[in-house]
C-alpha cells in the first residue's frame, strides 16, 4: 500500500512510554511495521504495477518509492531506535509488498540480525504448491513468525486464499504455530470477503488468523450508530476464536475522517471480540508521520479499556501471535 494520510499527531503533554501521569506502561508490541532498506543494490525495489486500489491509495511507483526511501530509509536500525524512544519492546516486520513483492530477503535478514526484537511476517502465494514447503523452511531456518496473504477481493471469492493441495500454507501454519495475516483489496467493507475468510478459518481452527485493518469497517455514515461501522459480517467472526483483528494507523485515520471516536470504537470491538482478539500495528514505513505520534494515537484509542485489556491490545496479543519460528518450536503453542 502507498503513503496514507497526514502525520500522526502527538498528544499534548504525553510521552508514549510513560503516559500523562508519568507511570510506566506495559511493553508495547508493534504488530505491523514495514521495513525498507536504502541499500538498493543488495535489496532492489520491485518494479510494481499500479495496484487495483490506486484510486484510493495512489502508488508511488519504483522511482517514487526509491526517492522516499533515500530520504528516509525505514531500516531495521531506524525502527529499533524509534521503538526504543517510544516504549515498544518488539514487533512484527511485515513484508512490504509495495517495495519488494514476494522477495522477503530484507525482513528475514533483519530478523536474523535482531532475533530478540524482530519477528518476520513473509508474503507468499498460497495458491503456489511450493509455498507450503517454503514457509516451513523459512520458519525453521529463518525465524518466520507468520505469512501474509493478500490479493483482490474479486467479489468476495478470494481465490488467493485457498489452502491448496494438502492444506498448503494453512496446514503448515497450524502445525508450526505460525499466524496467517490476511488483507484483501481494494479496501472497503465486503461481507462476501469476510464470509470467505470465516469459512477458511473455520476449516483450520488450529491456525491463528489476523485480519489487517480490522477488515475495513464501513465507517461512512456510521457516526452515532451503535456498531461503529462494524458490519454483521465482521461481528460473525467473533465466534471463531482463532480469528483476530488488527487495528492500524490506517483504521485510525478512517475513524478520524468519519468523526468517530477511536476510543469508543476500540471499546465496542473489545466487547464484541474480546480484547485478547484485538491487536495494534503502526503500519510505520507506509503510513507517514512521526513514530511517537503513531504510538500515542494507539494509546489514546485504548483509553476506555481496562488496564488488563490495554496490555493485551497494545502488546500481549501481538506478542503471543508472532513468535519467531512459530509457537510450536517455542513451546508456546
Amino acid at each position: 500500500m502507498a503513503d496514507r494520510g497526514p502525520p500522526g499527531r502527538q498528544l499534548a503533554h504525553e510521552n508514549p512510554v510513560t503516559g500523562r501521569d508519568g507511570g510506566s506502561r506495559p511493553p508495547i508490541f508493534d504488530a505491523h511495521a514495514h521495513l525498507v532498506s536504502d541499500d538498493f543494490r543488495r535489496y532492489p525495489l520491485a518494479d510494481q504495477a499500479a495496484p487495483s486500489w490506486a484510486g484510493r491509495f495512489p502508488p508511488p511507483g519504483a522511482a517514487g518509492l526509491r526517492e522516499r526511501v533515500s530520504r528516509h530509509p525505514y531500516t531495521a536500525e531506524a525502527v529499533l531506535r524509534e521503538w526504543d524512544d517510544s516504549g515498544v519492546a518488539a514487533g512484527a516486520a511485515v513484508q512490504y509488498r509495495t517495495a519488494y513483492g514476494q522477495d522477503n530477503s530484507y525482513i528475514l535478514d533483519s530478523g536474523d540480525a535482531y532475533p530478540e526484537r524482530v519477528a518476520p511476517v513473509v508474503v507468499l502465494d498460497a495458491a503456489d504448491r511450493a509455498s507450503a514447503g517454503q514457509l516451513a523452511v523459512l520458519a525453521r531456518h529463518r525465524g518466520a513468525a507468520g505469512v501474509r496473504l493478500t490479493g483482490p477481493a474479486d467479489g468476495g471469492t478470494l481465490p488467493w486464499l485457498d489452502p491448496g493441495t494438502g492444506d498448503g500454507v494453512w496446514g503448515v501454519a497450524g502445525d508450526l504455530g505460525l499466524t496467517v495475516v490476511i488483507m484483501y483489496i481494494p479496501p472497503g467493507p465486503s461481507p462476501d470477503a469476510l464470509a470467505r475468510i470465516a469459512a477458511v478459518a473455520s476449516a483450520f481452527p488450529g491456525t491463528s488468523v489476523v485480519i489487517d485493518h480490522m477488515g475495513w469497517p464501513d465507517f461512512a455514515g456510521a457516526l452515532g450508530t451503535s456498531r461503529f461501522g462494524l458490519t454483521a459480517a465482521h461481528l460473525a467472526l467473533a465466534r471463531l476464536r482463532n480469528v483476530h483483528l488488527k487495528l492500524t494507523t490506517i483504521t485510525l485515520e478512517d475513524l478520524a475522517g468519519a468523526g468517530i471516536s477511536a476510543a469508543g470504537f476500540v471499546r465496542y470491538a473489545a466487547d464484541a471480540f474480546g480484547a485478547d482478539h484485538l491487536l495494534w500495528g503502526s503500519d510505520a514505513g507506509n503510513s507517514q508521520g512521526a513514530y511517537p505520534g503513531l504510538v500515542s494515537r494507539a494509546v489514546a484509542a485504548a483509553a476506555q479499556l481496562t488496564e488488563a485489556e490495554r496490555a493485551q491490545f497494545l502488546g500481549g496479543t501481538g506478542r503471543g501471535l508472532f513468535v519467531r519460528g512459530g509457537r510450536a518450536a517455542s513451546g508456546a503453542a
